[in-house]
């Protein structure tokens, strides 16, 4: 094949991902620094600013010392060079900490000459403005420098914040303080904490001890424990002085299963034959419920005594049944209400009372009523419904709105656009922006906040930055390194990653090989490849990292008597998948323009490369929501090329991704007039795992058009190929493409590949059972017999299967492998047993060692629980390395 590039793929330039050490900034010349979010106002000037161990951090008002103490340790860990903190005159060379009764809000101003002087107008404007001299700092020859520059900050909006929901899976302290430190880093001031749900309770209340007395487990995991309450305080204590407010959740009066379990008499129902019962909200015409929530608010409060909001709940609250409770008749009766919704609405008055009498203005979820009475207009709404476009009809009636972004189009998203609806730029009762992470493990909240949260935090902390996307990327891999320092004490220098605008991700991606060495190397780290957690045994990481495939990169700092000193860092290097063609680097539009998920655009459909998972989250799809339009994509290849096989890969997973149900492919000389060459549906494109292949007649063209006719809710895809080396089998093994054969027929709509899929050598990479690979079988046994064509001396036998607890998706907990020499009576060689585990989605590959036998066929029998099992290649025999 002649490709469009004398390269084997049209990339980005490879990027070292290392804190700034070029030559220009040691020189002192005016260079930006990467700050995160970008500040309103930055001014940047020739000269630096040398910090040596003679420099202080000086703050002679006694309420901004600890912020003094906590600025030296995070210097230190960034750079190595540890100062004091002084209360005296400062010096030249000095950092300087002021109070400032010229600024308001929360502004700050940080200058550097010949010292550098952080003022603010109080405590948390200081810390601000800390951060941002943290990130401007320059390393580079053993020096530490600032670049003399001015800047002029603070929050355009009031609320910068993000959500963590620390009750549908247990949140430990160590990681919630990461997640503080996240937050310090990136300027997100409110960390908010959904403390309740249906499964679990984790505030301690003194007054009710049985709340979370019968706490479970959210979709597998573990279940969620109740907090200590001097716990809690500390927690509040370490946000308070890193400049972030802790705000708390209890959600009311849905969500709420651990109130009406652990006290049932309180927050129950009364049916009309006085049986306590438990509807799916708690009682809300009780005044029993309301004195003991009015304790439970004040016992919150005393905690979270910093924060000036309580969010009080009022989502998906279910209310049915409640119209045949005597009480609530009585309550209707006597309030001549007209219904429930009434009820409900009578509810969140009474609540708004009770947050109110404790010092804190109340939050509440959309879907709370706010009629036939309207609360008062110091209530806020978080309209999290997507497309639902409320907060525009909120705003019209007085109230302020804080926007949780759900669905959101563009990854650099307008914080006046909340869920669909468009709020007019200024709105004052736009409050600002919270990012969200509903029933995730902890696992995800430091990269969600350090990625996410950051990324739609800078719009809202400064929507008038005039940058875009791909320029936060490049400042975040720089402050991102750093941070790595701040959380793990070290960091890893990157060789042969893909520059952060490849994909438009942060995630470390490259293509064939990559290198990782750790800074700095005065502290002992030691790490592992294989996802376990480091210990004391674990080899030590004195020498570059060489990454051939995607690996879980752990590594954790130790004392040298063995004591681990800081968190695990914990990083995966993706290895991207890539496909040669000759489209590579050839313009593409696309229509609609404005795909509802946007991803690397246009470009990343014909850059070569694939997505780097199956989810619709990974990075490299780009995906349109199915509003009725038609799907389209152009490629204009340059010049004309011969055509002898087109192709495109599509996405099918959870969340309403479906395969098309056809693209049209269609050639053109000029670009204006198409002739279609071929149409391929939707299964041969899942028979394909995705790839809709049409083989055409030779034909010479320069334009290339592929109409793609949705089936689902999403379609989505990551490469246009034109004459491909479609990638081969990742799992290379002695049954490939051998005929295999089912006992019991899988499950219609989980078996796109067909039988011959558990033998093709492609292995899943995501525990989506909707992945085309995946084939699904229901309450039995999967019974494979493999003929491999020959006797074959017989090493090694498995299968990669999932689980999906949410689902009913099992590993199996036994795998008997049988052999025969004639396919029809079969010996057993060896019995694998699984002990099951209740993580809620990951894959496993299950296999057995054998020696001394010789055999043509193999049946592999995966035993179920009653539940669905979930295979997509059973094996013999693979090549070293492959099958782990």
């Amino acid at each position: 094949m002649s490709h469009l590039s004398s390269c084997p793929l049209v990339l980005a330039a490879l990027t070292l991902a290392v804190l700034p050490c070029d030559g220009a900034e040691a020189s002192g010349k005016a260079t930006e620094p990467p700050l995160v979010p970008w500040p309103r106002s930055a001014t940047v000037k020739d000269g630096t600013l040398e910090l040596a161990a003679a420099s202080r951090i000086v703050a002679s008002e006694r309420t901004l010392r600890p912020l003094a103490t906590i600025l030296a340790e995070e210097i230190a860990l960034a750079t190595g060079l540890r100062l004091t903190a002084a209360t005296d005159a400062p010096h030249d060379g000095d950092l300087v900490l002021e109070l400032a009764n010229d600024l308001k809000g929360e502004n700050y101003t940080l200058t550097v000459g010949a010292r550098a002087i952080v003022r603010g107008s109080g405590y948390n404007a200081v810390a601000l403005g800390t951060v941002t001299l943290l990130q401007a700092l320059r390393v580079a020859d053993g020096t530490v420098r600032l670049p003399h520059l001015v800047v002029e900050d603070g929050p355009h909006f009031p609320y910068c914040g993000a959500m963590l929901d620390v009750a549908r899976k247990p949140y430990s302290l160590d990681t919630l303080r990461q997640c503080v430190q996240v937050c310090r880093f990136y300027k997100i001031r409110y960390l908010h904490l959904h403390l309740t749900d249906e499964n679990a309770w984790t505030f301690p209340s003194t007054a009710f001890p049985t709340l979370g007395k019968h706490n479970f487990a959210w979709a597998g995991g573990s279940k969620p424990t109740v907090y200590r309450i001097d716990d809690l305080k500390a927690l509040v204590a370490y946000a308070d002085a890193r400049g972030v407010t802790l705000v708390p959740e209890i959600e009311m009066p849905g969500h709420s299963g651990q109130m009406r379990a652990a006290l049932p008499e309180t927050f129950g129902y009364t049916d009309e034959k006085g049986k306590r019962v438990s509807l799916g909200v708690i009682n809300m015409v009780s005044e029993e419920a309301f004195r003991a929530l009015d304790t439970i608010v004040g016992e919150v409060c005393a905690v979270f005594r910093s924060s000036p909001y309580f969010v009080m709940g009022g989502d998906e609250s279910s209310l049915g049944g409640t119209e045949r409770m005597p009480e609530v008749k009585a309550f209707l009766a006597k309030h001549k209400l007209a219904d429930t919704h009434a009820v409900f609405n009578a509810f969140v008055n009474r609540m708004y009372g009770i947050v109110k009498k404790h010092g804190k203005r109340p939050i509440v979820w959309e879907g709370a009523p706010l009629r036939p009475v309207a609360p008062p207009k110091d209530l806020i709404v978080l309209p999290w419904v997507g497309g639902g476009g409320t907060a525009a009809a909120l705003v019209r009636d007085g109230y302020t709105v804080i926007n949780p972004p759900w669905g959101v189009k563009t990854p650099y998203m307008d914080p006046y656009h909340v869920n669909g609806a468009q709020l007019k730029k200024g709105e004052p009762l736009l409050r600002g922006a919270t990012s969200i992470l509903w029933e995730s493990p902890q696992e995800a909240a430091v990269p969600y906040l350090r990625q996410t949260g950051a990324l739609r935090n800078e719009p809202t902390w400064n929507p008038n930055t005039g940058r875009d996307h791909a320029d936060f990327l490049r400042r975040l891999r720089v402050t991102d390194a750093r941070l790595d320092r701040l959380l793990y004490g070290f960091t890893f220098e990157t060789e042969d990653v893909l520059d952060p605008t490849v994909a438009m991700r942060l995630e470390p991606l490259f293509v064939k090989e990559m290198k990782a060495t750790r800074v700095p190397s005065t502290v002992r780290v030691r790490y592992t490849l294989d996802g376990k957690e480091p210990t004391a045994d674990s080899p030590v990481c004195d020498k570059a990292l060489t990454l051939r495939k995607t690996t879980t990169l752990k590594a954790r700092w130790f004392a040298a008597e063995g004591k681990p000193l800081r968190p695990t860092f914990t990083r995966e290097y993706r290895k991207l998948p890539s496909v040669l063609h000759d489209a590579i680097g050839a313009k593409a539009t696309l229509l609609p323009a404005q795909p509802g998920y946007y991803g690397p655009g246009p470009r990343g459909l014909t850059d070569g490369l694939l997505a780097d998972g199956d989810q619709s989250g990974s990075s490299g799809w780009v995906g349109w929501t199915r509003d009725g339009k038609p799907i389209e994509i152009r490629l204009d290849l340059g010049k004309p090329i011969r055509l002898t096989q087109l192709a495109a890969h599509f996405l099918r997973s959870a969340g309403g991704v479906s395969l098309p149900r056809q693209v049209e492919y269609a050639v053109s000389e000029d670009g204006k007039a198409f002739r279609t060459l071929a149409t391929i549906d939707e299964k041969a494109g899942g028979a394909a795992r995705g790839w809709y292949v049409a083989n055409v007649a030779a034909t010479t063209a320069r334009y290339l058009r592929l109409r793609v006719t949705a089936a689902g809710d999403w379609t989505f895809t990551d490469e246009v190929a034109v004459n491909p080396t479609l990638p081969g089998p990742t799992l290379r093994h002695a049954a490939l493409d051998k005929p295999v054969t089912l006992k019991y027929p899988p499950a219609q709509g989980y078996n796109l590949s067909g039988v011959k899929g558990l033998t093709d050598g492609h292995v899943a990479r995501s525990p989506d059972f909707l992945n085309p690979q995946w084939l699904g079988v229901e309450g039995k046994n999967i019974e494979s017999v493999i003929d491999l064509g020959r006797p074959t001396a017989i090493r090694r036998v498995g299968g990669h299967f999932l689980q999906h607890v949410g689902a009913g998706i099992r590993i199996p907990g036994r795998v008997d492998i049988l052999v025969s020499d004639d396919g029809e009576k079969f010996r057993s060689v060896a019995v694998i047993e699984h002990k099951q585990s209740e993580q809620a989605a990951y894959l496993k590959t299950l296999q057995a060692d054998i020696k001394d036998v010789q055999a043509r066929y193999v049946k592999l029998v995966a035993h179920t629980n009653g539940l669905w099992l979930f295979a997509d290649e059973v094996f013999v025999n693979p090549a070293d390395g492959d099958a782990e």
